[in-house]
């Protein structure tokens, strides 16, 4: 996969001991072509919205007539919008907490059951600013697709805190809209004591609205570089050749760097 032996001098040969450097090398530059290449070329994965599906231990009536749903150590507040799976009680719904084992849901009481699962809805819509927060998942590297359903055009890029545009956009100076969306990262959880660390503020994004899509570049370790496309290879192998040149002082080494560069620009196109 390495390509130095295109870029040697005639004459000079490979003779150095990679073995030892190859693994931090690859991992070095998978995470550099992750942040680097066109979003284009990469695999991409779908934030779905929803936290893992939890089971219902039990449904009861509650005093004011609505349902009490059992869930041992559920980790939901109040106000948490959930959707319900049940053949009795079906439907997405905010909730009231009533203990750290039970919640209210409004929604009329039938009958005791004790089948189907709850899932949390991890976008968060704040309607008096038109916003909503996506958690960051743990492989998440940048953004590749977002887009919600008025939104015209997808954001590709989202801005950092230390990008002098994060504070314009949350004191209001700069604003997103329906044409050009902003999505900024926050480094805080929303209101919960656990949970994901990071979020993505996405504006501007009223409360009727839902995701259209929400595709992200992602960090594997295991098993990341086998699931590149033949071409992003072609380019990581370039990425990988200048570092470990540049590491061995072999010669060569910048036209390997020009190279890379080159791809990059070329899969711009």
């Amino acid at each position: 996969m390495i390509r130095m032996d295109e870029i040697l001098p005639p004459g000079e040969s490979i003779s150095h001991p990679f073995e030892s450097h190859i693994n931090s090398i690859l991992d070095e530059s998978y995470r550099q072509v992750l942040n680097e290449f066109p979003i284009a070329i990469l695999p991409l994965k779908e934030i779905t919205g929803l936290d893992t599906a939890k089971n219902i231990e039990a449904i009861t009536e509650h005093s004011d007539g609505n349902i009490l749903i059992e869930i041992t150590t559920h980790g939901y507040i109040t106000g948490d919008v959930v959707t319900i799976t049940n053949d009795i009680y079906s439907g997405t719904q905010e909730i009231t907490v009533v203990d750290n084992d039970t919640f209210t849901v409004d929604i009329a009481y039938i009958s005791d059951d004790t089948t189907g699962n709850v899932a949390l809805h991890t976008i968060i819509y704040e309607s008096t600013r038109e916003l909503a927060y996506v958690p960051v998942p743990t492989d998440f590297i940048r953004l590749g697709l977002f887009k919600f359903t008025d939104w015209t055009n997808p954001a590709t890029k989202y801005i950092s805190t230390d990008n002098p545009q994060y504070r314009e956009v949350e004191t209001g100076i700069l604003a997103g809209g329906v044409i050009k969306p902003l999505v900024l990262l926050k480094h805080a959880r929303k209101g919960h004591n656990t949970g994901p660390e990071r979020y993505l503020i996405c504006y501007k994004v009223s409360t009727d609205q839902s995701k259209e899509y929400l595709y992200y570049v992602y960090y594997n370790k295991d098993s990341g570089i086998t699931e590149l496309s033949d071409l992003a290879i072609t380019g990581l192998s370039w990425c990988a050749a200048a570092k470990l040149m540049q590491i061995f002082e072999l010669p060569g080494t910048k036209i390997a760097e020009e190279r890379y560069q080159q791809f990059i620009i070329s899969n711009l196109k």
